[in-house]
Order: structure tokens, then C-alpha cells, then sequence
């Protein structure tokens, strides 16, 4: 009988995965994840605003492209 070699060592996450297993707390999360949010800006009916060099505005809830 062949006996079997572990060739991966365990990551500090596999461990807190395996730890999280064991203490029935399955949804837990092993990592911290960062990330950026992009601002947003809700423009409304009438609104006249520049983006990205164009001209924009909303007519009867529609976004439109002003044509210069």
C-alpha cells in the first residue's frame, strides 16, 4: 500500500475554512476583501450635466445626448 504525501501546504485561509467547518459556523468569512466604490450621481427630469465631453439631460425619463 502507497502511502500518501501531502505536496500543498495549508494558507492561513484554508485553516480558518477548516476552523469554521469544525465549529459549525459554515458562512463565516476567511478573507478580507477591499475594494473602491465609484460615486454616483442620480441626475433627475430636466437635468443638464457634462460627462466623459458630452452634453446630457433627461427628457420624459429618457437619458439624451445634446448635440452642439
Amino acid at each position: 500500500m502507497e502511502k500518501s504525501v501531502l505536496k500543498k501546504e495549508f494558507g492561513k485561509k484554508d485553516v480558518q475554512r477548516m476552523r469554521n467547518i469544525i465549529t459549525g459556523n459554515t458562512g463565516a468569512a476567511t478573507q478580507t476583501l477591499a475594494g473602491w466604490e465609484s460615486k454616483r450621481i442620480d441626475h433627475k427630469e430636466g437635468d443638464v450635466w457634462e460627462e466623459e465631453g458630452r452634453t446630457w439631460t433627461i427628457k420624459n425619463g429618457i437619458k439624451q445626448n445634446l448635440l452642439n
